[in-house]
């Protein structure tokens, strides 16, 4: 009896025998017991505590009317004990949920042999019950007698009663609470099993149904995070949950539930996935369950710890602080709301000292980590040792001592780690949590080891480590953690097993181990790297076979990158998932190159760089090698992952053709990391130079034309030096180039009397430390105009903020030898060369585009730009231009410039773009750089998608077009980039129409019916020298690069 109307049906019925019987002063305990359940029943839906406390007067009288011999007396306390829950869930009150538990025991010691058949029903309401009380309590023995008696309802419940669905989902539920703390797998398995076929038989209760594929899909999630399979699990988790939803009604008084399992099930698919909507979506509907429950609510503090728990993902994946104080607001909160009798209490208690000690490690705020260290203490002091929170609160606290500790460099609070951890070690180490607590432990020692120097600190950290392996085997998501613990233990000096070899392989281990997120596993990796080269910089000259077994390393961490940027991530989350491992591939090349591979060093650099690009271009592939049957559709599916933010399917069903194809024939390294006989044919119409940066040192490597690599140490060069040079010259820039000044000042200035002695030093070390050994070894000789070579840069880490195209010194410039242009990635060169089809001169369609004065308050008006379009229209053959609406053409008085609307619809057709506006760079999100129209903001993301087979050209002449994101320099996102990507040939902020006119002299000045693309990249350099001598501020003409073929 479900639906309301037949509720309030019965109880009219009901009313009326009640009335009936009273009436005729009769006392018929039948009908008392049953309008008592009818109006309990209705309570539910109208909330009236009148009619729910009708019914509990009703059922004692029936009670005691009815002898002890009588069947309907066991029913009515049945219906009692039901009532009275009914109360606690209310209240809350723990006095109702233990009068519930008292009157269902004797309602089931009264229970006849003639009513066996309903013993099920009255075994799982008490199970029920138990569940309540262990979940207000946390009492294990609770949780124990809850399985027991979900497991004994199931045995006596017919397979054909019409109650054998809902006692299925509470044997289920039982299972699932139980293996949350216990993590059997087996157990997990066979309820999974046992679920999924009680689905596949289906249920004809619309509410029965929806809790069935809500617990099934908990039980798949609870797998997904004991063990991280393949993803599958937490996929279907989130199909069922979604399920659940839909089927149930919406007025059902627990559909809020489900809503909160979807949320805490999208989180925890973020973890896995890295897709940045699932995390969004489950803090929305975190927050809409908070607006929705009254601020009453006796379970109000759940969706509060659950969207908590979703910040602080959103806080790790952003770094926004907003997030993780909001997460510690709403611990505080749910705190707040929570009896500290009720388990919640301790679990909420539990959530905010993990936020604070996060923060600490963030913030290193001494505040924090001693109010972790004062609340988990009070915790573990009120828990009693039975509570099934008390070893995670022990953890916990032995955690913020462990870091309180390690900040204040003193033994007083390792010595209690040390303390609280071996006493209870043996009753931890069997729990869900027991891998951590050892490993928490073994750093308790080896930090006293530190200290004292005593050998057996050192065993016995070594003890406990190989112990938390032996509990952590593989298969489970916890082991890997465990490896990196070991691989730290195995390196640290002194100890008497340091073993750097065995370290190696074991951070081997855990980077293989697919158990574990590939997020996770480059966040660890990172982590344990950092403190090598911070700490044991020894390892990477130690005797062989150690640094080249740390390059394997590297190599493996590299090529983990590009799954954490996998097709299926938006481009926000495929940058975002790439941020923490930008300095791998530096490192790892660095440290190839120290031990002379430089093969090996071009090919981490180009898979670990510019993984953003590399995706992209990937997915922009004409798969021309493909065979025919799969051609069609990979192209379709690459299209469409280009395009759309939300694309599960789509990406597995790519994911899935890209596995055929190394099956077939001369398909084998298709769509794989490019090896270096590919990678060389980059430097086919002249020298590639990728510039090398890191910690462990700085190197040039020249690709010549017949493929071979020379590797030169730039050993007078650190890292420092060029950190330090990058933010000299970009001040240097800010100054020069303000946008309050007039743009076109170049062609109104006289020569500066006193140059910038900063820029100048700069380019001067450049040229003696980087540049001049480069030219020595390719054997370049000062040249004039076209017999000068053309020459590639390729810098990497901190060299994109340098312009060492432009370096010199005592009037001897790079120019004078090369004509330099750039490009992000030799992929990038690879794939534009490839994509570029000759243009005829006939066949140019020229959109020059410039934007006077942005509606965006933001922006300085840029009157010159007029001139500088005029100039060049009346440079374009007859017939080429692509005309602009009356009102977006600045040759029309009154315009203020080209809308984003306009140019994107333009750009298709488009075989030159000179665009004059302002660019700006975003520091914070790359992908919302831009260039400023007349209306808005037409940003990197928005360009992408803009398919540009015809073009040949991009004239930028816009600020910042070319400058790289600092915290993100070998993800290579600038607007010059992305024109490159979309097969443009590009130049930064060519500012003014000098350098422009010279530029479109060259390109028309033959006779030849085709554009050259070596026309552009000479004109440019032949302008910029003549600028230079004029302005001999390096400020002024040194940040004008070409950038393409």
């Amino acid at each position: 009896m479900n639906e309301r109307s037949d509720l309030d049906y019965a109880a009219t019925h009901g009313q009326e025998a009640l009335a009936l019987c009273r009436a005729e002063a009769m006392t018929c305990p039948n009908v008392w017991t049953i309008h008592a359940h009818v109006l309990n029943l209705l309570a539910q839906y109208t909330g009236a505590s009148e009619g729910r406390k009708l019914a509990e007067t009703l059922l004692r009288e029936a009670i005691w009317i009815c002898p002890a011999d009588h069947p309907l007396r066991s029913t009515a306390r049945y219906n009692l004990a039901a009532l009275l829950n009914r109360y606690y869930e209310a209240t809350q009150s723990l006095d109702y949920l233990t009068k519930a538990i008292e009157t269902q025991q004797l309602a089931l010691a009264e229970l006849l042999p003639s009513q066996s058949l309903h013993k099920h029903r009255h075994l799982r309401s008490m199970g029920t019950y138990m569940m309540y009380r262990f979940e207000a309590l946390g009492d294990p023995s609770d949780l124990d007698e809850y399985v027991a008696l979900t497991e004994e309802a199931l045995q006596l419940c017919p397979e054909s009663h019409i109650d054998r669905g809902g006692t299925i989902r509470a044997r289920l539920w039982s299972m699932y609470r139980k293996c949350i703390h216990t993590g059997a797998l087996q157990d997990l398995n066979t309820a999974i099993d046992l679920g999924r076929r009680v689905l596949e038989e289906g249920q004809r209760d619309k509410e029965l149904h929806s809790s069935l594929l809500s617990t099934v899909a908990s039980l798949l999630d609870l797998r997904h995070q004991l063990t991280l399979s393949n993803g599958r699990d937490i996929e279907e988790s989130v199909q069922l949950h979604r399920e659940a939803l839909d089927c149930s009604s919406s007025d059902y008084k627990y559909r809020w539930m489900y809503t909160l399992d979807l949320a805490r099930c999208l989180a925890i698919l973020f973890a896995w996935s890295g897709q940045m909507g699932d995390l969004e979506e489950a803090i929305r509907l975190g927050r809409q369950l908070l607006e929705a429950l009254p601020i009453d609510h006796p379970q109000r503090s759940l969706p509060a710890m659950t969207m908590a728990d979703a910040l602080v993902m959103r806080f790790a994946e952003a770094g926004e602080f907003n997030d993780l104080n909001e997460a510690i607001g709403l611990d505080r909160q749910a705190m707040a709301e929570i009896s500290p009798s009720n388990m919640n209490y301790s679990m909420s208690a539990l959530g905010l000292i993990s936020r604070l000690c996060m923060r600490y490690e963030t913030l290193h705020g001494i505040e924090d980590v001693t109010e972790a260290v004062s609340l988990s203490q009070v915790i573990v002091d009120s828990l009693p040792e039975s509570h099934i929170n008390k070893l995670d609160a022990i953890r916990r606290l032995a955690y913020a001592l462990l870091l309180r500790g390690q900040r204040n460099n003193t033994l007083t609070d390792i010595e209690k780690v040390v303390q609280i951890l071996e006493s209870g070690i043996e009753t931890l180490s069997q729990g869900m949590h027991g891998p951590e607590c050892l490993r928490i432990l073994a750093s308790g020692y080896l930090i006293r080891f530190r200290h004292s120097h005593m050998q057996q600190d050192a065993t016995r950290a070594m003890e406990c480590m190989n112990r938390s392996l032996e509990i952590a085997p593989h298969g489970r998501r916890e082991r890997f953690r465990s490896l990196l613990d070991a691989s730290r233990l195995y390196i640290e000096h002194g100890t008497p097993y340091c073993n750097v070899p065995l370290a190696l392989k074991y951070f081997h281990d855990a980077l293989s181990d697919d158990h574990r997120d590939v997020r996770s596993r480059i966040q660890g990796a990172i982590e344990l790297l950092d403190s090598i080269e911070l700490s044991h910089k020894d390892v990477f000259t130690a005797d062989a076979p150690t640094p080249s077994e740390l390059l394997d390393v590297y190599a493996q961490v590299v090529g983990l990158l590009p799954r954490v940027a996998f097709f299926g991530l938006h481009l926000h989350s495929r940058l975002r998932s790439l941020s923490s491992g930008q300095n791998v591939a530096l490192t790892g090349a660095s440290q190839a190159l120290n031990l002379g591979d430089a093969t090996k060093a071009v090919e981490m650099l180009e898979q670990g760089r510019a993984v953003f690009w590399t995706h992209t271009l990937r997915l922009r592939s004409p798969f021309d090698e493909v065979p025919g049957e799969f051609k069609g559709r990979l192209a379709f599916l690459a299209r469409q992952l280009d395009r759309t933010a939300r694309r599960n399917q789509e990406v597995k069903e790519f994911n899935a053709l890209l596995k055929e194809m190394p099956k077939l024939h001369g398909m084998d390294r298709f769509l794989l990391p490019d090896e270096y006989s590919t990678l060389a044919r980059a430097a086919n119409r002249g020298p590639i130079v990728i510039l090398v940066s890191s910690m462990l040192a700085c190197h040039a490597v020249i690709i010549k034309p017949s493929g071979q690599a020379i590797n030169i140490p730039l050993r007078q060069l650190t890292e420092s030096w060029l950190v330090d040079s990058g933010t000299t010259w970009r001040s240097a820039a800010t100054e020069a180039r303000s946008i309050s000044k007039d743009r076109l000042k170049i062609t109104k200035s006289g020569k500066y009397s006193s140059p910038n002695h900063r820029t100048h030093e700069i380019l001067r070390l450049l040229w003696v430390d980087v540049v001049r050994p480069i030219l020595d070894a390719l054997d370049l000789k000062r040249t004039e105009g076209r017999n000068r070579p053309r020459l590639w840069w390729c810098p990497t880490g901190q060299f994109v903020h340098l312009p060492v195209h432009a370096a010199g010194a005592d009037d001897t410039w790079c120019s004078d030898y090369v004509v330099s242009s750039y490009t992000p990635t030799l992929g990038a060169l690879i794939s534009a060369r490839a994509a570029f089809s000759p243009v005829a001169k006939r066949h140019i369609r020229a959109l020059v585009a410039a934007v006077p004065q942005s509606h965006m308050p933001q922006w300085a008006s840029l009157p010159s730009t007029r001139d500088e379009a005029a100039i060049i229209r009346a440079m374009l053959p007859d017939g080429t231009e692509i005309p602009l609406p009356p009102s977006e053409n600045v040759s029309v008085e009154g315009s203020s410039g080209v809308t984003a609307k306009t140019l994107l619809e333009k750009l298709p057709d488009t075989t030159i773009l000179h665009l004059a506006c302002h660019g700006y760079q975003d520091r914070m999100d790359p992908l919302r750089s831009g260039f400023a129209m007349q209306d808005e903001m037409l940003t990197i993301e928005r360009l992408m998608p803009i398919p540009l087979s015809g073009a040949f050209m991009a004239f930028l002449s816009a600020c910042e077009t070319a400058k790289g994101d600092k915290n993100q320099p070998d993800q290579a996102v600038h607007l010059a980039a992305t024109l490159l990507l979309i097969l443009l040939r590009s130049m930064e902020d060519v500012d003014g129409p000098v350098i422009a006119k010279s530029v479109y002299e060259e390109i028309y000045h033959e006779q030849a019916g085709y554009l050259n693309p070596d026309d552009i990249p000479y004109a440019l350099d032949r302008a910029v020298q003549n600028l230079r001598r004029i302005h001999a501020d390096p400020s002024r003409w040194a940040s004008y690069i070409h950038l393409g073929i």
